[in-house]
């Protein structure tokens, strides 16, 4: 822990994202009971978060990082069914009595894919008519009126992740489901990065911080960018690593610049920039071959070295520039 909070002062960062587990907290996935806590792991955060206050590094939180506690899937396959509510609110509570005085910023939900999650939120209340005409009632559960009462202004912030952009087409030939069913197309003009799915897009990152505002109007609820950056595939090795990486400093630039074209040209009102990642880390099915760190990590190393790349110096000094 040390070491990364070491880091994260090096590279004059003032906020640091990071998720919590659940199953770190309560392997059972159970938090109602202090029988089923986990010590070791609610005295960890303490840790840690006492290292970032120390180093003046403002944390944000994300609850559920898609690491359900494995006894929950057995037991009623998760969030499939309505019982995840009484035991994600157990969690929540335990997180916030636990961490509640050192965490103002929190996110509940990592990812959540804008319209089917943030109109409910955002805007209307409500599930956007496009799902609504898509998924029957036995596949989606319909909100009470009370629900979308409680559901509607319930954010203080529009958090976003967001790494690439499609070009989309009516995926019904003649154009009459109105967006219920889509084809994504890509540009082979586009910088593709290591990650297949991921091609940088910078004027795509505009556009949709520019659609937030207009859709959800940003004045009122300000857009934090959670996450936002590239991966590298087979560049570089444990024993020679990649550091000049140049082509993610052309990616920050080009993106934070189309980011303040954003802010200043249309009016979105962004107060957050998060960059991901700090470092070389695991990354879901793609384990660690795909690399989206500011800083190497040596994997094969037993206590994982880590070394600045160029990009890491060049955020440095833009983080200088802004703060």
């Amino acid at each position: 822990m040390e070491r990364h909070i070491s880091n994260l002062k090096q590279l004059g960062a003032k906020e640091y994202r990071f998720s919590i587990s659940w199953a770190r907290l309560c392997p059972t996935g159970k938090c109602a009971d202090a029988k089923d806590h986990e010590k070791r792991g609610i005295d960890h955060y303490h840790s840690f978060l006492d290292l970032l206050h120390a180093a003046g590094i403002e944390p944000f939180v994300t609850l559920f990082h898609w690491d359900l506690p494995q006894a929950l899937q057995d037991e009623y396959n998760g969030w499939e069914s309505a019982k995840i509510v009484d035991d994600f609110a157990d969690y929540v509570r335990l997180v916030f009595r636990e961490y509640g005085d050192r965490v103002k910023n929190w996110i509940t939900l990592n990812e959540a894919e804008l319209g089917f999650w943030a109109d409910p939120i955002y805007l209307t209340g409500d599930y956007p008519e496009s799902i609504l005409k898509r998924y029957n009632d036995s596949i989606l559960q319909r909100f009470t009126d009370e629900q979308k009462q409680q559901n509607k202004g319930s954010a203080d912030f529009f958090g976003l992740n967001t790494y690439t952009t499609q070009l989309v087409t009516d995926g019904d030939k003649d154009g009459k489901n109105k967006g219920v069913d889509w084809t994504g197309h890509t540009c082979p003009q586009w910088p593709q990065a290591g990650s297949e799915w991921l091609f940088s897009v910078p004027w795509g990152f505009r556009r949709l911080l520019k659609y937030i505002d207009n859709r959800y109007d940003s004045t009122a609820v300000p857009i934090f960018v959670t996450e936002n950056g590239i991966s590298s595939t087979g560049n570089g090795t444990d024993s020679k690593p990649e550091l000049n990486d140049q082509w993610r400093i052309d990616h920050f630039t080009s993106y934070i610049g189309q980011m303040r074209r954003a802010i200043e040209e249309d009016g979105a009102n962004v107060q957050v920039y998060t960059a991901w990642s700090l470092m070389d880390n695991f990354e879901w099915s793609d384990g660690y071959r795909d690399r989206f760190g500011l800083i190497w990590t040596d994997f094969s190393s037993e206590n994982r070295t880590t070394l600045f790349k160029q990009s890491a110096r060049f955020y440095s000094d833009l983080i200088q520039v802004f703060l």
